[in-house]
């Protein structure tokens, strides 16, 4: 699709996923590659929600295309792209939480890992909080951008952190 129309605002997913499948299938990659893909793919994220606010320019001129098109039986509707964009914004989560817990061994004095500690837990709670405001304004109901599973992957990304400074 991207290749057929091409789009400006599609182009920053369509960099953020080559890249994310250049490092997921490259022979070598280092911890710093995962940012090729999680800075595109974190554009792509964010203008996908401020689209998709409510009251915003872009929004509105979906409004009326919805309703011009509301005759249409293939017509997207808006909460399955509502829907779309929390499971976005829950594997855009996870991947960053994951790439930034993967970039912490990088910083690598002992002294430092409650530095390190702090960054990711205070990263990923603003990120979190920001995330689960914008899917409650967007989306409605209770506005979890993470599931159980999810949580305690992250949670458990923070005991690895202390693992690796307890057992060097």
């Amino acid at each position: 699709d991207t290749w057929r129309r091409p789009d400006p605002q599609r182009f920053a997913r369509a960099a953020g996923l080559c890249t994310l499948a250049s490092f997921f299938f490259g022979w070598h990659v280092h911890e710093k590659a995962i940012l090729t893909a999680t800075i595109p793919l974190a554009l792509a994220v964010l203008e996908d929600t401020c689209r998709r606010t409510p009251g915003s320019p872009e929004n509105a001129s979906s409004e009326a295309e919805k309703k011009k098109n509301k005759w249409k039986k293939d017509a997207p509707s808006s909460s399955s792209h509502d829907t779309y964009t929390a499971l976005c914004l829950s594997g855009f989560m996870m991947l960053h939480l994951s790439s930034t817990g993967s970039l912490l061994p990088l910083i690598f004095p002992p002294f430092e890992t409650p530095i390190k500690i702090a960054l990711l837990v205070g990263h990923g709670s603003a990120m979190l909080a920001l995330c689960e405001t914008r899917v409650r304004r967007n989306v409605g109901g209770d506005g979890h951008v993470l599931g159980v599973l999810e949580c305690a992957y992250v949670v458990g990304l923070v005991f690895v952190q202390v693992f690796e400074w307890v057992l060097p």
